[in-house]
């Protein structure tokens, strides 16, 4: 790939002054992904980019085996609804899942919804869904191209049909039904036209919608909660079992929300709110048991444990309320569901601890019993749980590096798990080995790292090696299935994926320690594993790459940037890098409570301390990269990968590929049809596999 001619990028240096700092920024015309200019500039650097990857000859290969693997189909989480379990499926050659349930879980299937049926390309997808408890009907959100801005629509199960409900602008809604079925409480944001365009990505608030009512014109819909909140707040709906009690849910950032509640005997359009758990530095989330709330929290419990409260006593705030479940002073606890057998008032749990980054899933008999583990097959991930009240029987999400997603029943007599709907295992695939070592960040802290590999592997040495990571926003990276991982592995190479700060892998405290002015230790634990992987032999820097996207793009953006020496290539996907002014575009003003704002002074000089474009500079050899982003993105703003393109093409000294690959009809990943994904990952694998020599390759 030497000698390569990139497209000219025009400079036109603006520059701010941000308390006191001059800060120069030559490519601010290339935030504008609307101009002809940046259109055609992107139109070049994707030509370049195919012409780079079109000509590798293991390209055509990747493509092939990854479809293979992808063809296989899908089963994703449970869900218990009532009396049906609901999960999403994808049947093999479909491009989209679609909507199944079992009565009880272990029914006849029955199909819910498939957006494949009207929708051929593949370009719309179902974005969330909520069933009413007695399923006869479901509400559902549909989008198209990737850009997650659901149209809100309604299926009557009994007749078979839609009602003439669309209601938009319902991104990541959530839906509590009214007994009957008649009526339902939903979150949407602001109509165009009602509030100035910046402020669309803003101000999600809470709605009642009557389906009973003649006119179904959602405009009159009255607003039932949200008014003169912080714009970037973000409320979820629950509702109790007997339809008496509507719970609010505030998300305030990743560190902090509220919870409120309202009787709703006192009325539908305007219910009256009190305040349950608010104005602590602590997360809470909602279970419904009849008209119980079991609350988890991290509040006075950085591990986790579970609270309840009794809507039907007037409860009085966080310390009225009783502990159901104590904190574990090792292992982080992520989901817990009652399970009882058809009574609501059994004692007995089952709970998701995270030990290590990877799951263990626990019996509780309380009362007075003793917790004890669910042996898992190794080590994985538990995506999801559900309970059925009626039967008593126990499912859950289950995957590992190994083991593809599916949906596993809980042996309470056994003490295990079982598969109960997977998808076949390829026989033919090779057998894959996953250890767990550890290193040590500069400051002493220890950072677990997953290393996953062929089980038949020959010899020792340095081995071309992809090391993956994320560590923000309290997510947690634990051993889960993907085509691309395993495929990597497969044609020899290792996998390896870093537990970093800032992630949620050991709980809150876990989480602080990588947000805000603490984000460096998130990028020092990405080195230290990077640098851990060459000294304990697995690489060496030649035939090391660094991979991350959207956070992680962020995470190896400042890798790259802060050590170019570390290795030798880098993919770099849907990523923030101009950290100064990331703030100002789509909803990224929500992610000021993670990483701070450059509005603020004290913040900007951390920010700025480590923000990935301001840290290019001219005469330096850098790594081989591939930036990749989508052009319908509405989380991530694809100015970033163009601005960061643009100054690493013309910075670099050495003779690697700096390529920009700019996805149209896709976002920032959910969605996405299989062929798509058949495109971007042969194209990301091709380019690993030649700068790495894997195979033979570069």
């Amino acid at each position: 790939m030497a000698n390569i001619t990139y497209p000219a990028t025009r400079m036109a240096p603006v520059t701010d002054v941000l308390h006191g700092v001059s800060i120069v920024d030559p490519y601010r015309w290339l935030e504008d992904g609307t101009s002809a200019e940046t259109t055609h500039w992107v139109a070049e650097q994707n030509a370049l980019t195919r012409e780079v990857l079109g000509a590798l000859p293991v390209r055509a290969a990747i493509k092939a085996r990854w479809l293979e693997l992808a063809h296989a189909g899908s089963v994703g989480s449970p869900r218990m609804v009532g009396e049906h379990l609901y999960y999403l499926e994808r049947a093999p050659e479909e491009r989209q899942p679609r909507l199944m349930r079992r009565r009880h879980g272990t029914g006849d299937p029955e199909l819910v919804l498939d957006p494949n049926a009207d929708h051929e390309a593949g370009l719309v997808a179902l974005d969330w869904y909520q069933p009413n408890p007695e399923g006869t009907r479901v509400a559902y959100g549909l989008s198209s191209n990737g850009d997650e801005w659901s149209t809100l629509y309604v299926r009557d199960m009994e007749r078979g049909e839609a009602l003439p409900v669309a209601i938009p602008r319902c991104r990541m809604s959530s839906v509590a039904w009214l007994p009957g079925a008649e009526s339902f409480f939903y979150t949407r944001y602001p109509l165009v036209g009602t509030v100035p365009d910046g402020e669309l990505p803003y101000h999600k608030r809470v709605y009642w919608h009557n389906l009973a009512a003649e006119d179904q014109e959602y405009r009159q819909d009255p607003e039932v909660f949200g008014a003169g909140r912080d714009r970037r707040h973000s409320p979820h709906v629950d509702i109790t079992d007997d339809g008496r009690y509507l719970v609010i849910t505030m998300m305030m950032g990743t560190q902090q929300n509220e919870i409120w509640w309202a009787d709703l005997a006192q009325g539908l359009s305007a219910p009256t709110f009190q305040a349950l758990f608010v104005n602590l530095e602590a997360r809470f989330h909602v279970g419904i048991t009849g008209h119980r709330l079991d609350v988890w929290t991290n509040w006075q419990a950085p591990n986790g444990r579970m609270l309840g409260v009794d809507l039907d006593e007037g409860p009085r705030g966080a310390e009225a309320a009783v502990e159901l479940v104590p904190e574990h002073p090792r292992r982080a606890l992520q989901h817990a569901v009652r399970w009882g057998d058809g009574d609501s008032r059994d004692g007995r749990w089952l709970l998701d601890y995270l030990e290590d980054a990877s799951s263990r899933l626990v019996l509780r008999d309380e009362p007075g019993g003793s917790p004890k583990d669910v042996a898992l097959p190794e080590l994985g991930t538990i995506s999801a749980m559900a309970v059925d009240k009626t039967s008593g029987q126990a499912f859950v999400g289950y995957e590992s590096f190994a083991i593809r997603p599916g949906i596993w029943r809980v042996s309470r007599e056994q003490g295990r798990i079982a598969p109960h709907m997977t998808v076949p295992e390829d026989s033919t695939a090779p057998p894959i080995a996953v250890t767990q070592e550890w290193t040590r960040s500069p400051d002493g802290t220890a950072v677990p790292l997953f290393i996953v590999q062929r089980a038949d592997g020959t010899g020792a040495g340095p081995k071309p090696t992809v090391l993956s990571g994320y560590g923000g926003f309290n997510l947690s990276r634990t051993p889960t299935y993907s085509h691309d991982q395993r495929l990597w592995v497969e044609m020899g190479g290792v996998f390896a994926v870093a537990t970093l700060r800032g992630g949620g892998e050991y709980g809150a405290e876990w989480h602080r320690a990588g947000m805000l002015e603490q984000k460096q230790h998130t990028f020092d634990d990405y080195l230290a594993a990077a640098d851990h992987l060459v000294a304990q032999g697995h690489t060496d820097r030649r035939h090391l790459a660094l991979w991350g996207r959207s956070n992680g793009g962020l995470l190896v953006g400042a890798a790259l940037t802060q050590r170019p020496d570390v290795c030798r290539a880098v993919v770099c996907g849907v990523p923030l890098l101009d950290m100064v002014r990331y703030h100002r575009f789509l909803i990224a003003d929500l992610w000021t409570a993670e990483y701070g704002s450059a509005d603020d002074p004290a913040q900007f000089a951390y920010i700025y301390a480590y923000s990935p474009y301001h840290h290019v500079e001219p005469g330096t050899a850098y790594p081989a990269v591939l930036f990749y982003a989508a052009h319908g993105d509405s989380r991530v703003d694809p100015l970033h990968a163009r601005k960061m393109a643009a100054a690493m093409q013309s910075a670099t000294t050495s003779d690697l590929p700096i390529l920009l690959r700019i996805e149209f009809q896709a976002g920032h990943g959910v969605g996405k049809p299989i062929p798509k994904q058949a495109d971007e990952y042969a194209d990301i694998l091709s380019f690993l596999a030649d700068q790495l020599e894997l195979g033979g390759g570069a």
